[in-house]
C-alpha cells in the first residue's frame, strides 16, 4: 500500500482541530471548583493527561489515515460522529457539569466506537 502524505497530514490536522474544540470546553472546567469537589481521588496528576492524550490522539490520526485512505464512506461518517460526540463529552460534562448526561453520551460514544472496530 503507497502511503498518501496529504491524507496523512490531513488527518493529523483533522485530529488537531478536534483536540483543540474540545479543550476549549475542558481547560476551564478543570480548574473549576465543581471540578475539583467531584474530581476522584485517583485521578492521575495533571501532568499526565497531555501525555496520555498526546499518544491517543496519534494513534486516533493514524487510524483515521488508515479509514481515509480505504475510502470507506460508512467508516468516515463513523468518525466524523465520534468526533463531534468527543467534542459534545467535554460540554457535558465539563460546561453543563452534568456528570449523567456525559455518562450516556460515553455509552454512545462506545457504539460508535464498536462501528468502526
Amino acid at each position: 500500500m503507497r502511503m498518501k502524505i496529504s491524507y496523512l497530514i490531513a488527518s493529523f490536522i483533522i485530529l488537531a482541530l478536534v483536540a483543540y474544540i474540545g479543550s476549549i470546553f475542558t481547560s476551564s472546567g478543570t480548574n473549576s471548583e465543581w471540578y475539583q469537589s467531584v474530581k476522584p481521588a485517583i485521578t492521575p496528576p495533571n501532568w499526565i493527561f497531555p501525555i496520555a492524550w498526546g499518544i491517543i490522539f496519534f494513534l486516533i490520526a493514524l487510524s483515521l489515515y488508515f479509514v481515509l485512505i480505504s475510502r470507506k464512506k460508512l467508516a468516515l461518517i463513523i468518525y466524523g460522529i465520534n468526533f463531534f460526540l468527543n467534542i459534545l463529552w467535554s460540554i457535558f460534562y465539563f460546561q453543563l457539569k452534568n456528570p449523567f448526561l456525559a455518562f450516556i453520551e460515553i455509552l454512545i460514544l462506545l457504539v460508535t466506537l464498536t462501528a468502526v472496530t
